[in-house]
């Protein structure tokens, strides 16, 4: 279950056996006048969340872990349906939810899922316990400096917690569930483990949705902003679900050196960033090139830090000027190039997701694996690196790590990083028993580009032997005829349930 994270930003929902710190929730009284002051009581509209979760075995691919149970918050909606965080029902087998007030749980489905957001929306099975309850409206993301009150049920007691603080500051963050970085807005009003998915309000209209805080800092929490739950639910009232963030998947380098500016021919005017690469499978491929200068994208001037204007007075990241768009948007991009200005449009039509050679962490999803030989094979993904526990980025392997980061080469245009992850002990391995998270680059001799293609090319073979290349110019060989022979043995051994897993048997 999503909790403390090991660089201290937690995510705001309780599981057990946690050690957590209780903050003192300050200005009790007066966030409870402030609500009681609106027409309606907005506490009506919340919900205690839930849940039973259990997360796949990285380590096991085939296994899972132990399940494990955890509570959130969540709201209603006036679209009849309950708001909550992605984390709260992330790998949830069961999740209940019970009204404020009343002693009664109720079972719940989820309707529609963006961890990338950290947002859900969730349904119940009896609809009617909705009947004489008083939804919540999405609001307007407020000015900073104004005053919000931040509902849910966080650790430390059972019944309903409101607590009031000013929106800080609102800019793009890490957030800690997914690790997408999107709009963030800070708030200071004291929220704790169990908060998750709890709404924030401002002037009785919903304001963002609590999501995560820091650990080591006092009342520093963030939520969701009104304009990125918007955009979650308008895709889901337009389609049944979410179609994802825009990314136009590149890399570009600030202007801030006059030299570099000079170099590009850059009038005293213009500010932007230069293009540093492209993706192979980039949206802009043969529209914006390397050295480009992107100087707006859809109106909104980039300066030579890399920010847009957000309002007046704020500034955040020149990703929200792609962000804020709809997946299948087209949208103009002016340029700087060999010393001319131009203007291109670019269509959005690729989810942030779809060009990373290793994914984010994911969540809802069981892990492809594939074992040949007692070979075991499966994508290089976070999840398996996290595996390897708090401060996984310096404890897993290091030749693993660096698939982290940046753009494959142009070359490059594998879908995914295949490793033989370890092996089974038997027979006919002999000689590879301590072999283990090695990047697979080849089968016979023909560059493998995901999972499903390395079992492709194992079973396309018909030579005598199956010849794995892995590492830097490293070979595993098996003979073919005692690799399948010795499946059943090797399933009975080490009880798998198959040699590979549902998604790659289809």
């Amino acid at each position: 279950m999503s909790g403390m994270r090991e660089d201290g930003v937690w995510n705001a929902m309780t599981t057990p056996l946690r050690f957590i710190c209780v903050l003192t929730l300050l200005h009790f009284g007066v966030a409870l006048l402030a609500v009681e002051e609106l027409e309606s009581d907005p506490r009506d509209s919340l919900f205690k969340i839930f849940t039973v979760a259990t997360k796949p075995d990285y380590r096991q691919p085939w296994a899972m872990q132990q399940p494990g149970q955890g509570t959130g918050s969540g709201a209603l909606l006036d679209n009849g349906l309950i708001i909550t965080n992605a984390h709260v029902i992330a790998d949830a087998t069961f999740i209940q939810v019970r009204r404020h007030g009343q002693p009664q749980r109720h079972r719940v489905h989820v309707v529609a899922v963006d961890h990338a957001s950290d947002l859900a929306l969730l349904r119940p099975e009896d609809e009617s316990i909705l009947a004489d309850m008083v939804p919540l409206s999405l609001g307007e993301l407020p000015p900073t400096n104004s005053e919000v009150i931040a509902l849910g049920f966080p650790t430390g007691g059972d019944s309903l917690s409101t607590t009031r603080g000013v929106l800080s500051r609102v800019e793009h963050r890490r957030y800690a569930h997914s690790g997408y970085w999107l709009l963030a807005a800070q708030i200071d009003a004291a929220i704790n483990p169990g908060n998750s998915g709890g709404p924030v309000l401002h002037e009785g209209a919903v304001a963002g949705i609590v999501m995560q805080g820091i650990g080591n800092a006092d009342n520093i929490g963030y939520m969701v902003p009104a304009p990125v739950v918007r955009r979650f639910l308008s895709d889901v009232e337009e389609s049944g679900q979410f179609a994802g963030w825009p990314s136009i998947d590149l890399n570009t380098q600030n202007l801030e050196s006059p030299a570099l500016r000079s170099y590009l021919q850059l009038p005293d005017e213009a500010t932007g960033q230069r293009v540093m690469r492209l993706h192979p499978h980039s949206v802009a491929q043969g529209i914006i090139q390397e050295n480009d200068v992107i100087l707006a994208i859809d109106g909104l001037d980039i300066a030579d830090d890399g920010t847009v204007e957000l309002r007046i007075g704020e500034r955040t990241n020149w990703a929200w000027a792609i962000q804020r768009h709809p997946m299948g948007a087209t949208i103009p991009v002016d340029l700087w190039r060999d010393g001319e200005a131009l203007s291109v449009e670019v269509t959005l039509s690729k989810d942030h997701e779809v060009n990373q050679l290793v994914p984010s962490q994911r969540f809802d999803i069981r892990p492809d694996f594939f074992v040949y030989g007692g070979l075991i094979f499966t994508p290089l993904t976070r999840d398996f690196l996290s595996s390897w526990g708090r401060e996984w980025w310096q404890r897993a392997p290091r030749n693993l790590l660096g698939y982290l980061d940046g753009i494959p080469d142009g070359e490059d245009l594998r879908e995914e990083i295949v490793i033989l992850m370890r092996v089974l002990p038997h027979r006919v391995n002999l000689g590879w028993h301590g072999v283990s998270n090695q990047v697979v680059d080849a089968v016979d001799g023909e560059a493998v580009q995901s999972l499903a293609h390395l079992v492709e090319l194992v079973e396309a073979g018909d030579g005598p032997h199956v010849v794995f290349s892995v590492g830097q110019g490293g070979v595993m060989v098996l003979e073919r005829e005692a690799a399948v022979a010795a499946l059943a043995e090797i399933a009975n051994t080490y009880r798998l349930p198959a040699d590979r897993s549902a998604a790659l048997q289809e």
